[in-house]
């Protein structure tokens, strides 16, 4: 990639994005963020669908063949208590069967604050069905995994998805 990043989603508008199963609820838009005035809100809930995470999804559409397996992945996320969160991830893919998933552990997740999370590109925590296709990524996700399906938690913030350069060039 020969930008420094590459913006995959500024997430300042709820209306682009969609919650994941009925254990999410609440999205919405707040007025603060780690880099954005507004960013996005959501809730995990007990709903169900009696999953362990609590995400939102929306349709993208970049070009990702020029980054590499060295550039990071990075996201900010809002965790107002980390006490049942297992972690932070962020699935790219072409849809809900064909994704790469990268995870940001709860151990470095900041407890009631933002945290900048970042993964290398390379190394997904999970892939499912076909990965990472980084012509044409169309499908975005990002949420929590929390320790049990019952766990709940509210305001989880989602702010500014990128990838960025692992070679820095001037």
């Amino acid at each position: 990639m020969s930008d420094e990043r590459m913006i995959v989603d500024v997430c300042n508008r709820a209306d682009d994005w969609t919650v994941l199963g009925n254990d999410t609820t609440g999205l919405n838009v707040a007025s603060y963020g780690a880099s954005n005035s507004n960013t996005i809100r959501f809730n995990k809930a007990d709903g169900a669908a009696n999953t362990k995470i609590a995400a939102i999804y929306r349709t993208i559409a970049i070009d990702m063949s020029t980054c590499w397996p060295d550039d990071r992945l990075v996201w900010g996320c809002y965790c107002g208590d980390t006490t049942n969160v297992a972690s932070s991830f962020v699935r790219l893919g072409t849809d809900s069967g064909n994704y790469a998933e990268y995870q940001f552990a709860d151990s470095s997740l900041n407890n009631a604050a933002w945290t900048v999370c970042s993964e290398k590109l390379g190394e997904p925590a999970s892939i499912v069905g076909n990965g990472l296709i980084t012509t044409k990524p169309t499908y975005l996700v990002i949420g929590m995994n929390f320790d049990a399906a019952g766990n709940t938690l509210a305001n989880i913030g989602a702010s500014m998805i990128y990838v960025a350069s692992a070679i820095w060039t001037n």
